[in-house]
């Protein structure tokens, strides 16, 4: 939406009508309980209830769900019952990745988002393929509810995410490496940086992280014999 703001510059201010995120509030209610309620950005949400529930372990496919319907702020699942998904074994090592499909992907998707270039105010979210082909991309408020509409409409679209390649703007945390784990993703880059506990359980899964991908450079923190020069 737009705004009427007053711009300050160093000699002189003017008003303008800049781009402003819509924020609403989703509630989440699972066989009847009430399961999470945060901040969302108000499209693809029955993306992000797929996607959540997969990625928190409280479902393994679609045919899970006996139920969703979407009302004005609320979600409302019943899922098949039975209990939370452990997280994954160790992932086997995947295929190699040559360091042109890296940068190929970080150009790429330098490119997209365009409530991102315009409002600055939403983290992206990207699936690739493994030759480094855009499948689709969300905006949110948040990096884990972007991630979460990525991970739904593969789930929707019955998209297999073996040796897929997925990329946000934000920064990689242990919870977005469980999130990874849980929906069989092999690769995740970021923009920006993972922390140590997010290093030390993509570790443990075998899952493939890069940070900083950012010009012609990125730092490799898992598996770095995979990234082979071609």
């Amino acid at each position: 939406m737009k705004k009427r703001i007053l711009r300050i510059f160093k000699d002189h201010e003017i008003e303008v009508d800049d781009d402003i995120i819509e924020e609403s509030w989703i509630t989440l209610n699972l066989n009847g309980r009430n399961y999470f309620r945060g901040i969302i950005l108000n499209d693809a949400i029955e993306y992000f209830a797929m996607g959540f529930l997969k990625s928190e372990g409280v479902i393994k496919s679609k045919s899970d769900i006996k139920k969703l319907s979407i009302g004005s702020g609320v979600i409302d699942i019943k899922v098949k019952s039975r209990g939370k998904t452990p997280i994954l074994p160790p992932f086997e090592k995947k295929k190699s990745i040559s360091k042109d499909i890296i940068f190929q992907i970080g150009r790429d998707f330098d490119g997209i988002g365009e409530l991102y270039k315009t409002t600055g105010g939403v983290h992206v979210c990207a699936l690739y393929d493994e030759k480094g082909g855009l499948l689709f991309f969300f905006e949110d408020l948040s990096r884990r509810n972007a991630f979460d509409k990525v991970i739904g409409k593969a789930m929707k679209d019955e998209i297999s995410l073996l040796n897929k390649i997925i990329i946000t703007s934000g920064r990689m945390s242990s919870d977005i490496v469980y999130k990874v784990a849980r929906s069989g993703i092999s690769t995740i880059i970021s923009k920006s940086a993972p922390t140590d506990l997010a290093i030390k359980k993509a570790r443990e899964f075998k899952i493939n992280m890069i940070g900083f991908l950012r010009g012609n450079r990125f730092n490799i923190y898992t598996n770095p014999e995979l990234f082979l020069e071609h």
